[in-house]
């Protein structure tokens, strides 16, 4: 069956209980005070919209654990992690831009420990659902972009110091090339990040970056952000992951301000993340699709999010695998 449109989402047909969306996320992730952009707030609304008919039933909640000053320590300083657990000092606190609060610290904790939860239980169900931005602009000694700690790195981190997993695929589709990531990550053969940018923010000069990494002119947008995507069957094949991140980001749409007038439309949008998704589960690769960026208003971001959620729920009613019992390939 097709799915129909209802205001520019899919609408699936009910889905058996065993074949529900994991979704990760806590109350805890909504800091409202942090930042005038949507960036804090954005999750609690798409949270409540999952709630509506439309989704009632395809989703299962999942709350993780809080991350601990230790796991974050896999690849940030001390000294930077203390700040933002503190407060102090203010500077490197808040150097990610957000106003710092001790309701601040424990959204990004819970962030954080939501996403480890989401890479273990990828490995368990394949496909999880992140409610959650916010990663791969940070640094080991600070943050940037509205980015505080790097779970995209420390995450997979932690599960490969278990044996659990040894080589990680971050697919980075937020206008802003995913910078930190690529600091952490550049002499770790066991990372390899693949990322499609719409602002020269990032890595200069791509073309030199190590990875994938594509810059899209501004000419013919859409036609090149797809040339650009069409490599990633190949580096699935050959660079055989154990684990997708997905950046599953909606600043590059093109009415968002981060956009400046050029970008994908929503069909456009739609296309990307079922394509992204479909591959990985093609392959029975685990996979965690985190919201990653998005910046209009906070209805119109969370629609164009839910958006995301379809895809994925697409990609279950269309193919559901059995529990994942993978053996980490060798580096």
């Amino acid at each position: 069956m097709l799915p129909t449109s209802i205001r520019g989402v899919s609408r699936l047909p009910p889905a058996a209980a065993s074949a529900r969306l994991p979704v990760i996320f806590s109350p805890a992730y909504d800091c409202p005070e942090a930042t005038s952009y949507p960036s804090t707030r954005k999750q609690a609304v798409v949270r409540r919209r999952l709630d509506e008919p439309d989704f009632s039933g395809r989703c299962e909640f999942i709350e993780g654990t809080p991350a601990t000053a230790e796991q974050l320590a896999l690849c940030h300083d001390p000294a930077y992690i203390r700040a933002v657990l503190d407060g102090a000092p203010q500077h490197l606190a808040e150097s990610q831009g957000f106003d710092w609060s001790p309701a601040f610290a424990r959204s990004v904790l819970a962030v954080n420990g939501g996403h480890l939860a989401a890479c273990r239980l990828a490995l368990e169900r394949g496909l999880v659902l992140h409610l959650a931005s916010g990663a791969h602009h940070a640094r080991r000694e600070s943050g940037f972009g509205f980015c505080t700690f790097n779970y995209l790195v420390w995450c997979p981190l932690a599960l490969m110091n278990e044996a659990r997993i040894a080589r990680v695929l971050i697919v980075d589709l937020d206008t802003h090339q995913g910078d930190g990531a690529w600091l952490l990550t550049r002499k770790d053969r066991r990372f390899r990040c693949f990322d499609i940018s719409g602002s020269s923010m990032g890595v200069p000069p791509h073309h030199e970056a190590d990875g994938d990494y594509w810059l899209v002119g501004r000419d013919d947008f859409s036609r090149e952000y797809f040339e650009c995507l069409d490599p990633l069957p190949d580096v699935l094949d050959c660079f055989k992951p154990d684990l997708v991140e997905y950046q599953a980001g909606m600043d590059c749409y093109a009415s968002d301000p981060m956009a400046h007038g050029v970008g994908l439309n929503r069909d456009g949008l739609r296309r990307r993340d079922r394509r992204v998704i479909r591959e990985c589960r093609q392959r029975n690769i685990p996979t965690v699709v985190n919201l990653a960026g998005g910046y209009t208003t906070l209805d119109e971001v969370a629609e164009l999010h839910l958006g995301t959620v379809c895809a994925c729920l697409d990609a279950m009613h269309q193919r559901t695998n059995p529990p994942l019992d993978r053996k980490p390939h060798p580096v």
